[in-house]
């Protein structure tokens, strides 16, 4: 399935599609996030990055938190 999300500066697209992301994860898919602009993509990176800090989400290869 493909998608766009198009939306005006700060109206949350990059939460909205880090969250859609982490649903087809957790469904056994793959997914990719893709910016037109190697800043761009930094930016994504760097928010997606606090996102998953605050949300307690695991990197690949990252060991799971025990407890």
């Amino acid at each position: 399935m493909n998608r766009l999300l198009q939306g005006d500066v700060g109206s949350g697209k990059t939460v909205v599609a880090a969250l859609a992301a982490a649903i087809a994860i957790d469904a056994g898919r793959q997914c990719a996030l893709m910016a037109p602009t190697e800043i761009l993509a930094e930016q994504h990176f760097r928010q997606v990055d606090r996102l998953a800090g605050a949300l307690a989400w695991r990197r690949a290869g990252q060991p799971a938190s025990p407890g």
